[in-house]
C-alpha cells in the first residue's frame, strides 16, 4: 500500500510553541530558522549549529479560513509576519532537505545546512559538540536531484 503525504501542513504531529516574528527574507515553510540580532526571523544561517524552530504555512487571507486547501509553498516576503514554531522532541514536521542529499528513515541524523534546509550528518553515533542533531528522517527522501525537497522527520 503506497502512502501519501499530506501537503497542506508542515506541523504533522505534536503541539510545539507558536511563534511570530518579522522576517527579514523570502522564507518557505519548512524552512529552519533563527533570530537575527534584531529580533526578525531569517534561515538558519550556521552550519551543524543547533536550531529550535520551522516556518509554519501562511496564514494569508484567502487560505486562513481554508487550511484543507491551503497550498504549502507560499512563501513569506521580507517583512511579513512569519507564523514559526518550536517543536517537542517526538514531534514530527514537514522540514525542508537540502539538494543533494539521499536521507533513510530512522538512520540519518539531520543537521542544519546553514541555508534553512537540513541535512545529513551521517548515520549512527554523531559526535556530541561539533554536530547539532536536529531531527532524523521519517521517511526515505532522495534530494539528490538538485532540489530542496520536503521530508517527514522527527524531532530529537
Amino acid at each position: 500500500m503506497s502512502r501519501t503525504t499530506t501537503t497542506h501542513i508542515i506541523k504533522v504531529q505534536g503541539s510545539g510553541t507558536q511563534i511570530e516574528a518579522v522576517g527579514t527574507s523570502t522564507l518557505l515553510p519548512g524552512h529552519l530558522l533563527e533570530f537575527d540580532a534584531n529580533g526578525y526571523v531569517q534561515r538558519h544561517s550556521e552550519a551543524g549549529a543547533p536550531a529550535f524552530m520551522f516556518a509554519d504555512i501562511t496564514k494569508t487571507p484567502d487560505t486562513y479560513e481554508y487550511p484543507s486547501t491551503a497550498k504549502i509553498d507560499i512563501p513569506y516576503k521580507d517583512g511579513e509576519t512569519v507564523y514559526a514554531f518550536q517543536p517537542n522532541p517526538g514531534d514530527i514536521v514537514y522540514a525542508k532537505i537540502a539538494s543533494g542529499q539521499n536521507v533513510t528513515k530512522g538512520r540519518d541524523m539531520l543537521i542544519s545546512d546553514g541555508n534553512g534546509n537540513l541535512t545529513s550528518a551521517g548515520t549512527g553515533n554523531v559526535a556530541c559538540g561539533t554536530t547539532n542533531p536536529i531531527a532524523t528522517p521519517w521517511e526515505n527522501a532522495n534530494a539528490s536531484g538538485g532540489t530542496a525537497i520536503r521530508c517527514l522527520v522527527r524531532i530529537l
